[in-house]
Formats: structure tokens, C-alpha cells, sequence
């Protein structure tokens, strides 16, 4: 019941009860509340404000089972948003681990503004599942910046060690056919 008085505290009031509003949101907030704390993000004047409501955006998308759903209330703000906003959401997407949220860092990678692509880039590098496995390889073979090709090979190397379904002979396979891809020894 606390969160509507938590959420009008996190958008008006001062600096450091709006500070103890959004780490009250990081707990206690729930799905019904994620739309309205991405729009205070996306109003957001500082970027301790934002770094803060991104924090909490994502403990609250930890704690949400449908991760579809968490990503859903995300999505819409995205496209059109502050190249700021952007990058902070895309941060949150690469924590939710979903089909829709993998397929905006997908599409956010090819952008043509630098910070917006290094930060879906460094999204596809943490995403937690061997689903971004092809993104990364195709990224470490192909990305202009090579700051990127490092990144996502160091990515496709942690997804392809990961423990899962895959037989030990795949993962070797995976890793041979990643190797090549280094163009240095460390």
C-alpha cells in the first residue's frame, strides 16, 4: 500500500527523501509499478537520479518471475528516449533475461549513435544465457570497434563455459570455433 505514496515521493520530493523513496520502491515495488518508475526514470534530471531509479528497476525485475512481462514494461520508452535514458535502459534490459529484452539489445547493437550501441554491446556481453552465444560470435568476427570484438569474445567464451543442457563435446566444439576469433594471447 506504501508504493503510489513512494512512487509521488520519488518523482517531487527533495533530494534525500527522494532518495529513501526509491530504495523503498527497490523493495517493495511489483510489475503494476515498473511502468511508472521507467517514466520517472526517463524524467530523471541527474544522473545519480537516474543511476538510482535504474538500480531499483532492476531489483524489482529480479524479483518478478515473468520476466516477459518485466521486460514489457520496459520496452516502450526505449525507442525515442535521450540517448542517456536509452543506455540506462538498456542496462536494465540486459538484467532480464527474456526473449524481448534480447531481442531490443539485438536491435538497439546495430543503432548508429556510439554510447546507445556500446551499451546493448556491453548488454549481449553480460546477458546470462547461452542465447546471445550467436550474437557474440557474430559480433566478435564483425564489429567495427575493437573494443567490441574483445568484449564479445570474452562473452562468448563465459556463455559457451556455462552449465546447461549442452554436452562437454559441443562446448568444445563452440570454444574451437571461437578461438580462431582471438587475435591476441591474453
Amino acid at each position: 500500500g506504501a508504493v503510489p505514496v513512494l512512487l509521488k515521493l520519488a518523482e517531487n520530493a527533495p533530494q534525500a527523501p527522494q532518495a529513501a523513496a526509491v530504495d523503498a520502491l527497490a523493495a517493495l515495488a511489483d510489475t503494476a509499478s515498473l511502468p511508472a518508475m521507467v517514466k520517472l526514470l526517463v524524467a530523471a534530471k541527474t544522473d545519480g537520479q537516474r543511476t538510482a531509479l535504474e538500480n531499483a528497476i532492476i531489483a524489482v525485475c529480479r524479483r518478478l518471475d515473468d520476466k516477459d512481462q518485466a521486460a514489457a514494461a520496459v520496452l516502450p520508452d526505449l525507442s525515442g528516449a535521450e540517448r542517456d535514458v536509452q543506455c540506462a535502459l538498456l542496462r536494465i534490459l540486459s538484467r532480464i533475461p527474456s526473449a524481448k529484452a534480447l531481442a531490443a539489445l539485438r536491435a538497439s547493437a546495430g543503432q548508429a549513435d556510439p554510447a546507445v550501441k556500446d551499451a546493448a554491446v556491453r548488454g549481449l556481453v553480460d546477458w546470462p544465457e547461452p542465447s546471445a552465444m550467436a550474437d557474440l560470435v557474430t559480433l566478435a568476427r564483425s564489429a567495427e570497434k575493437p573494443a567490441h570484438r574483445v568484449l564479445a569474445l570474452r562473452g562468448a567464451i563465459r556463455l559457451a563455459a556455462l552449465p546447461g543442457s549442452r554436452p562437454d563435446a559441443e562446448t568444445v566444439k563452440c570454444l574451437a570455433e571461437i578461438m580462431p576469433l582471438a587475435t591476441r594471447p591474453e
